[in-house]
């Protein structure tokens, strides 16, 4: 099949989004589908896979932005936009500029569900001129297996249905099917100020219409948007969200002692780094258990971070504190199979679960909330334990649990690895979605 995958970058920073995107592309190229895979707003960072590197970009962070605010701008002629649109140009000033705040983001939000009512009406042009356009000759070459050359497309998939706009004209001009994925629209939505979020659940709803299936990594996540979209059940089509689990394969056996509990996420109140602080001060200096912490990842709240250092301090325990910020790849691995216990504190109901399939497929026993992905996914593997959402106690529960028991522990991590190495992994997924596309086409 020719399949056109867009995707939304995240800029400079790791996400779970662009990572199952960068791993399920992978697998679907593996697998012998004929994919182009194209970003937009900035280059999607694909934790590894080399595929995505010399992708254009379209709907390029900058012009959208320039769009929303100026109508000069939605004027401007396209070598300008191919000068705004430079990978470079986006990749550094994602540095500074990438927001994923929605009370910051809803008018533009509103605006790219809006399609070719939108303002950023001039990109969705530009993005429907590229397809068939270039022939495979004239692209870089992880493309040359790509679409070109007047040959059609099969079918289009979007990465998220907060791009819904682009599926009125992609169905219409195309005439071919389009699939959308469903993974965490509602945590985004549910924090962003009226109108702005009605208005985008609305748009969603329209733009649905033209969407033929969507796809959800779990049953229970398909349920909950079915409802919040306000569409039929029927449509959506579920498929786990997969990884390769044998670029995780443990090298030394679980290190128990010292005791050490891993979060790696983004740092943002959503992703619950105080809850787990507050569990690890609970632990330590309230129950008088010997145990090391150390966070890795992007801080997006500062402010909530700060608090979380002065709380570690006021405690006296900076010596049993490690930050390691955001980590490459072959950090990320070695971060988790030098931990004891992976902890995935999330308050918001986690669609993917990547980060905490990561820690399995390392060997690594997870403690993580009764909602979302993780209660099928620890039902799945025999992986972990579930808790109470939002208790700091009952986490430190746990931790005392596995900490009490370690040979426990350790069949845990075992179960976790094995579990995601036959359950969830990236050739299951690719064959999934390859299987809904095949339904459509």
């Amino acid at each position: 099949m020719r399949i056109l995958y867009i995707a939304a970058g995240a800029g400079d920073m790791f996400c779970g989004l662009c990572a199952r995107d960068g791993i399920l592309v992978n697998e679907l190229l593996s697998i012998g589908e004929d994919v182009q895979f194209l970003p937009l707003y900035t280059p999607v960072r694909t934790d590894g896979y080399e595929f995505s590197h010399d992708a254009p970009v379209y709907f390029g962070g900058i012009n959208v932005y320039l769009q929303q605010m100026s109508a000069f701008w939605r004027m401007v002629p396209p070598a300008l936009d191919r000068v705004l649109d430079n990978r470079r140009l986006l990749k550094w000033a994602s540095r500074f500029a990438v927001s994923t705040d929605s009370r910051i983001l809803g008018p533009m939000t509103v605006s790219m569900l809006s399609g070719k009512l939108g303002r950023q009406r001039k990109e969705l042009e530009r993005l429907l001129a590229h397809v068939g356009r270039h022939r495979p000759e004239h692209l870089p070459p992880p493309f040359r297996r790509g679409l070109g050359g007047g040959v059609p497309v099969d079918v289009v998939n979007l990465t998220t249905s907060l791009l819904s706009g682009l599926a009125p004209e992609m169905k219409s001009r195309l005439g071919v099917p389009v699939v959308c994925n469903v993974q965490g629209e509602d945590s985004f939505l549910d924090t962003m100020p009226e109108p702005f979020a009605s208005q985008s659940r609305e748009l969603i709803a329209q733009n649905s219409a033209y969407i033929d299936l969507f796809i959800s990594p779990s049953e229970a996540y398909a349920d909950k948007m079915a409802g919040y979209i306000g569409i039929s059940r029927d449509r959506f089509r579920v498929v786990r969200s997969g990884i390769d689990a044998s670029r995780f394969a443990r090298v030394a056996p679980r290190p128990a002692s010292p005791f050490g509990i891993g979060f790696l996420s983004a740092i943002t109140a959503n992703k619950g780094i105080d809850i787990l602080v507050d569990a690890f001060i609970d632990l330590v200096r309230g129950r008088g258990r010997e145990a090391v912490l150390t966070v890795a990842g992007q801080i997006f709240a500062r402010p909530l971070w700060q608090d979380c250092l002065k709380r570690i301090a006021e405690a006296g325990l900076d010596d049993r504190f490690i930050f390691l910020g955001e980590l490459e790849f072959e950090e990320k691995v070695r971060f988790l199979q030098g931990i004891s216990v992976f902890v995935q504190p999330s308050r918001i109901t986690e669609s993917r679960g990547i980060a905490a399939m990561e820690a399995m497929a390392s060997g690594v026993p997870v403690v993580v909330p009764s909602t979302g992905v993780f209660p099928e996914l620890v039902a799945a593997t025999g992986g972990g334990i579930t808790v109470s959402p939002e208790d700091p106690a009952a986490i430190a529960d746990a931790l005392e649990q596995l900490m009490d028991a370690p040979e426990q522990a350790d069949l845990l991590g075992s179960a976790a690895s094995s579990g995601i190495g036959s359950r969830y992994s990236a050739r299951a997924m690719a064959e999934g979605v390859a299987a809904v596309y095949r339904e459509l086409t």
